[in-house]
């Protein structure tokens, strides 16, 4: 019993962790899981595929970057705008690559800060 826990925290730590870092392509395998142990799996699984779908159905690109700018998600409408796969885009970085993905200027003050000259 003890073990079956320790899995399904695992999962859940898991599945958490990488929503956070926006690796939005990331599930638990529900199927190692029994009884209501893999419905709270499932169920996360189908929430972040929800979200997901939500996401990719939107009619602008959108993208989730970290914090050096490295593509952690790029919706559909992104990726066919630039050509690829959302898979190719992953792990890029949107600035500096030969092909930047975004216009962000990263001297640019951010939505609420004062621009100092």
């Amino acid at each position: 019993m003890v073990e079956k826990i320790m899995w399904l925290t695992g999962d859940i730590n898991m599945l958490s962790d990488a929503a956070v870092r926006g690796n939005l392509d990331v599930r638990a395998d529900a199927e190692k899981h029994q009884g209501d142990y893999r419905k709270m799996v499932e169920g996360i699984n189908s929430t972040i595929n929800s979200l997901v779908g939500t996401i990719d159905s939107m009619p602008l690109p959108a993208m989730i970057i970290d914090k050096e700018f490295t593509v952690q998600y790029m919706n559909q409408t992104g990726a066919r705008i630039l050509s690829s796969s959302q898979k190719q885009l992953i792990g890029r970085n949107a600035i500096t690559s030969s092909r930047p993905l975004t216009a962000i200027q990263p001297n640019a003050p951010a939505a609420g800060d004062e621009r100092r000259d």
